[in-house]
């Protein structure tokens, strides 16, 4: 089962823009988890959201039977402008 977290906060990292930042986690279990973000063998990455803030990935490689799989998660900030 995958899990997948995205936590919003003012109070984890501040940067020269502002105390807000955004978290995004994800795990593999056998069951469902509550919370990615503080699982056990989980990718998480946390980035300061500002205005400037565009895209925020989090990915691990893992082992499953013996195969390599990359597993990821990815959260855009904005939205894409159409092209012409």
């Amino acid at each position: 089962m995958i899990t997948a977290s995205v936590f919003y906060t003012d109070e984890s990292m501040a940067s020269a823009e502002g105390s807000d930042s955004m978290q995004v986690g994800i795990a593999v279990s056998p069951k469902g988890l509550k919370d990615a973000l503080v699982a056990e063998n989980n990718a998480v990455s946390e980035s300061t959201n500002n205005d400037e803030q565009d895209t925020v990935r989090a990915k691990k490689y893992l082992r499953v039977n013996r195969r390599l799989y990359l597993l990821g998660i990815e959260c855009r900030c904005k939205e894409r402008t159409p092209s012409p």
